[in-house]
């Protein structure tokens, strides 16, 4: 007679961490892992610098909301083509591409601080392309995922991706005002361009070309790939629920 499992008999501890982490195990993972920390911690600390930087321009909270909604808006705007753009494109060199222009951005809004040309006009700008910046990392990103560990473990690196940009909100900020009190915004932008190098170079090392290739079955016109997007959303309207 079999004798009923022991509820206490757990696998130890060591095991339950290798299995949650076991996506991190390949290395082009491992370094696309990375490399999205990374830039979600440079992120935080920009957006406390960028908010503290409009309040001293202007003293503005009208002005200050404002520049934060444009960034809302061409994350929302965006989405839908930088979507298409990440069917079409090779995946790991949109991602590149999107840090080489958010560092660029981030240098030069240091270079403005610290040398008190800032004007209000820069961060309206800056804050426009931010958004259109995280509209093509955030599909690219997850789309990529796929490529880089076996389908057994899609789910296991969807779930840690997906933390690798939560996370940082814990203590991106609480970095960020340290820096900002600390060295001050100018230098805070800095360590967000820094953060975009490290990121670069782990993504350029780290992952193969191959890994961003997009392989599809048939080529179709963007009306084709909205129309098919369309369906699909309206046979499985428990995703609209989810987005609403």
């Amino acid at each position: 007679m079999t004798e009923a499992p022991d509820p206490l008999d757990r696998p130890p501890i060591e095991n339950w961490r290798r299995r949650a982490l076991v996506s991190l195990s390949y290395p082009s993972f491992r370094f696309f892992w990375l490399s999205n920390l990374v830039v979600a911690l440079g992120l935080m600390v920009q957006f406390t610098a960028r908010s503290w930087l409009i309040v001293q321009l202007t003293d503005s909270a009208l002005i200050l909301g404002l520049i934060e909604g444009l960034f809302a808006v061409t994350l929302a705007g965006g989405a839908i083509p930088m979507g298409l753009a990440a069917d079409r494109l090779n995946r790991r060199n949109l991602l590149l591409l999107d840090n080489v222009v958010a560092l660029i951005a981030a240098a030069a809004i240091g270079v403005l601080v610290v040398t008190d040309l800032i004007a209000i006009w820069h961060m309206v700008v800056a804050s426009l392309l931010g958004g259109l910046l995280f509209a093509i990392r955030m599909p690219t990103s997850q789309a990529m995922t796929a490529r880089l560990v076996p389908d057994a473990h899609l789910m296991n690196a969807t779930s840690l991706n997906s933390a690798s940009h939560s996370l940082p909100n814990v203590i991106g900020p609480a970095i960020g005002g340290v820096l900002v009190g600390g060295v001050g915004i100018g230098i805070a932008y800095f360590a967000t361009t820094g953060a975009y190098l490290v990121a670069l170079a782990m993504l350029a090392l780290g992952v193969a070309a191959s890994f961003g290739a997009v392989e599809r079955v048939e080529h179709r016109s963007v009306t084709a790939d909205l129309r098919e997007a369309w369906t699909y959303l309206l046979q499985n309207k428990d995703l609209l629920k989810i987005t609403a």
